[in-house]
């Protein structure tokens, strides 16, 4: 099952690479409090998308899927704050969001 989840993270950085968003792994980040509050509970839930941190004042937004543009335009509406989506592996985000 290992060998599962390592290919799965190297298709989502390989997703993220082919973008031009950043990758991020969720199990090795600090998250911050603050970034966690930016996104509503609610929200983060249905859509299994979950802060990820701050970088220049940026939310940093991971989601499975960067195409998903229902996703995308309901955060714009959803967060008053400038935000950057990032990218990480589906299981990732289950852990984290667990």
């Amino acid at each position: 099952q290992s060998w599962l989840l390592a290919s799965d993270g190297n298709y989502a950085r390989a997703v993220a690479e082919e973008f031009g968003m950043p990758f991020v792994e969720l199990g090795e980040r600090q998250i911050p409090g603050d970034a966690l509050a930016a996104l509503p509970r609610s929200f983060v839930l249905r859509h299994g998308v979950c802060a990820a941190g701050w970088r220049d004042g940026t939310l940093l937004v991971a989601v499975r899927d960067p195409l998903d543009a229902d996703v995308l335009d309901e955060l714009a509406r959803v967060v008053s704050i400038p935000f950057e989506a990032c990218v990480a592996a589906p299981e990732d985000l289950q852990r984290t969001l667990a």
